[in-house]
This record gives C-alpha cells, sequence and structure tokens, in this order.
C-alpha cells in the first residue's frame, strides 16, 4: 500500500478532522494536527492493538468514549475504549486516538454509535473490522476528494 491517507472527521461536537491510512498488515495510521505544534504527527495503532481493543468491545455491549485526558491521567475515567486504550499504553496522546478509531470503525460499519456528540457510545457489529476498514479506506481511496499523498 502506498503513502496515500484519507480524510476523515471525529463525531464528536468539534468534529478534528484527521487523516489516516490502514496498510497491509491493518495497522492504522493516523495524522492530526495539534494546537501548539507546526507539524502534523503520525501515529499507530498495530493490528495487535486494533484486535484487543475490538476484543474489548465484544464484552458486554455499549461502551463508552471514556477518553478525557484530566480524568484517565488522574485514574478517575470511567470504563470505555479510551480507558482501555490508556490501558495498553498509559499515555493520553495515545488514547485520545480512541476519538479517531471510533470514527473510522462507525464509518466502516464496524461499530454502531448511538448518534450522541456528547455520552458517545460503541456497540460492536459482527463481521471482519480489518476488512470491513479496508473496504472502507479503499472506498475513500477512489473518492479523489478524500485522498492526500
Amino acid at each position: 500500500m502506498d503513502e496515500t491517507y484519507v480524510h476523515s472527521n471525529t463525531l464528536g461536537q468539534k468534529k478534528k478532522k484527521f487523516l489516516w491510512k490502514i496498510d497491509e498488515s491493518s495497522n492504522i495510521y493516523i495524522r492530526r494536527q495539534f494546537k501548539n505544534e507546526s507539524e502534523m504527527r503520525t501515529e499507530r495503532v498495530t493490528n495487535d492493538e486494533l484486535n484487543k481493543i475490538n476484543e474489548y468491545m465484544k464484552k458486554g455491549g455499549w461502551k463508552d468514549l471514556a477518553n478525557n485526558v484530566e480524568l484517565l491521567s488522574t485514574g478517575a475515567e470511567k470504563e470505555g475504549i479510551g480507558k482501555f486504550m490508556y490501558g495498553l499504553h498509559p499515555n493520553t496522546t495515545y488514547a485520545q486516538l480512541s476519538s479517531h478509531i471510533s470514527s473510522i470503525f462507525y464509518n466502516a460499519g464496524v461499530w454502531d454509535w448511538n448518534g450522541k456528540e456528547r455520552g458517545m457510545m460503541f456497540l460492536i457489529n459482527s463481521g471482519n473490522w480489518s476488512e470491513k476498514t479496508s473496504a472502507y479506506y479503499n472506498k475513500l481511496l477512489n473518492d479523489s476528494s478524500y485522498h492526500i499523498k
């Protein structure tokens, strides 16, 4: 797979823009801009981590986004996707990727979303997350308005 990223937005009230791609090994790369940085930062969520996130999603119904930076860093955040990701890597920047992964997986049909911009919750759908996400990525690649090299 080449270096082509596609445009997306997070689902919350602030709808932050980001770029992403999925490689042949089903690792997802997310490029985003931070307020106080001039360069875009590229972060990777590995296939193994994505498998663990989806295994977590299979346990017990709807899951909160739960990725508040202050609450994660103090240990006060409720159970949810961001807190689970924080457990994989105790780093709030990594846990914040839960907003981006949730958007990608919802739009790819991997997860359902409760439609709320505050109090966001997600539920896993059946099917192979990697195949669905790759198909969604390829669909966006075929629409030139969504990609950038």
